[in-house]
């Protein structure tokens, strides 16, 4: 007979899997992580303000969350805004307003731009780390 102590080889089991699930949690956790600060870190454009603080990771359920720009703009960052031509207007008023570096910004057309992918590049550059990071949580769980 090869398993001599049954119970005990079938706790050890469950411990492994228990072990196995808690790595694979944290390791969901810490791919989450690091895609927001990929997204954060993008050098397509200047990134210090609101945008960069509302970049974060959101676990959705186990095993499972999103990395969000929670801000009405990022899409407009991430897909591009000249859809509609090559300059901004503005439609309701005399001038646009927004601020840059701390600074109000009044104008009366600003050149749109193409797409700043910040989140697919953060999401390719993931990918590329992902079985590292997921080897070396299950690595812990088999000490």
């Amino acid at each position: 007979m090869l398993f001599t102590n049954v119970p005990a080889f079938t706790h050890g089991l469950r411990q492994l899997a228990q072990r196995i699930d808690t790595q694979l949690q944290a390791a969901v956790q810490t791919l989450g992580e690091r895609g927001a600060e990929l997204a954060k870190e993008t050098t397509l454009f200047h990134n210090q303000g609101p945008l960069r603080q509302a970049t974060q990771f959101r676990r959705t359920q186990d095993f499972q969350g999103i990395v969000i720009a929670d801000k009405p703009y990022a899409y407009w960052l991430e897909a591009g805004n000249n859809q509609q031509g090559s300059v901004i207007r503005p439609k309701f008023a005399k001038a646009l307003h927004f601020k840059v570096a701390g600074q109000e910004v009044f104008a009366k057309s600003v050149k749109a731009h193409g797409p700043l992918p910040f989140m697919d590049n953060a999401r390719n550059q993931l990918e590329k780390e992902a079985n590292q990071i997921i080897q070396q949580h299950l690595a812990a769980a088999l000490r």
